[in-house]
């Protein structure tokens, strides 16, 4: 989720070249009425990245807050231009479970989606 065409083009296009199916939404509403139909079809996301701000409407944190509502164990990874806003630094208190900076890195973004959808090894 975001508010901008581009992040949400080149996002989607680093998400696909990992091997990821993606759905992009440009608002906190959008990400809702998205993951509502994706469960509908039986189909619930195993992770959202929401954009911390946005100008108009929810923000990342309400926007997780109403999609944990629907999904309890949806992975969430933050993202924002702001890499050192305490919400991205400590996101884990925020209820996210990474942080992806913005500009995206292909190599941050593998990273942070390994870490929160690949099970925990035991030892």
């Amino acid at each position: 989720m975001d508010d901008e065409a581009d992040i949400l083009s080149v996002g989607a296009l680093v998400l696909r070249h990992l091997g990821y199916d993606t759905v992009t939404a440009t608002s906190g509403e959008h990400a809702l009425a998205a993951m509502a139909d994706a469960v509908d079809a039986g189909e619930p996301f195993d992770a959202a990245i929401l954009d911390l701000y946005l100008p108009d409407g929810m923000s990342g944190i309400e926007t997780l807050e109403q999609l944990r509502r629907i999904d309890p164990d949806l992975k969430a990874i933050v993202s924002s231009g702001y890499a050192n806003d305490p919400i991205c630094t400590n996101y884990e208190a925020h209820g996210f479970d990474a942080s992806v900076p913005k500009p995206y890195e292909i190599a941050d973004m593998a990273r942070a989606l390994r870490r929160v959808l690949e099970p925990a090894s035991t030892p």
